[in-house]
């Protein structure tokens, strides 16, 4: 283990977080604080899915854009509520 990538991910004050439908459990949407700005994504374990298992339908939207147009993507209100806290406190 490298204790020194544990420690800085740990410290990191990225999040990520992710939603379903509530009835798929192989599926699911989620959102990614990166240094760059959100990166939004859709995922899959199914891997005979046509678009295969794993991520899929990456986007990275800026926090400026995220400020003036809201959510790249339609999402769940208490995500967006966490996520407009994170960005307002972290950049």
């Amino acid at each position: 283990m490298d204790r020194e990538r544990l420690a800085a991910w740990l410290e990191s004050p990225h999040r990520t977080w992710r939603w379903g439908d509530g009835e798929d459990s192989a599926h699911y949407e989620g959102v990614t604080t990166t240094d760059e700005g959100l990166r939004w994504f859709r995922w899959s374990h199914i891997f005979a899915d046509e678009v295969g298992e794993g991520e899929h339908d990456a986007l990275v939207q800026t926090y400026a854009a995220f400020r003036k147009d809201g959510p790249a993507r339609a999402i769940p209100d208490g995500v967006r509520d966490e996520l407009t806290t994170w960005v307002d406190e972290h950049r």
